[in-house]
């Protein structure tokens, strides 16, 4: 089957100084387990002065590979992916890993990976 989607990275906040906000690295690689991975896109999102715009820029990549680093700011890939209802994606990037199958991309339609220092326990932080 045919599955088309996309992996956002990044926040956003709005009327806030940007030289406070941290800079993230997103860079990385998708995996497929159970499928080939077709085409790969950067996405560049537009940073508008009333908020977030939601129509990126298409920028095709080589293969599943990836920089992005976001700054008070958006970023994604989008992929084109003809793969098993049960394939499994590997997603590796410098802030996180995960894993997720293309049936929860069908049944959930939206996967949420939490990632960062406010998703962190105290006892990560304390050695």
């Amino acid at each position: 089957m045919k599955l088309d989607f996309r992996i956002d990275f990044g926040y956003l906040y709005l009327y806030s100084r940007r030289h406070y906000h941290p800079f993230y690295v997103w860079d990385g690689t998708l995996t497929c387990q159970g499928g080939i991975i077709e085409k790969t896109w950067k996405l560049d999102y537009p940073v508008i002065w009333y908020g977030p715009g939601n129509c990126a820029k298409e920028i095709p990549l080589s293969g599943p590979a990836w920089e992005i680093t976001t700054h008070r700011g958006i970023g994604g890939v989008r992929f084109a992916a003809d793969v098993t209802e049960d394939a499994v994606f590997t997603l590796h990037t410098e802030t996180m890993d995960a894993v997720f199958t293309a049936k929860q991309i069908l049944n959930d339609g939206q996967i949420i990976f939490k990632t960062g220092p406010k998703n962190m326990n105290v006892s990560d932080i304390i050695t």
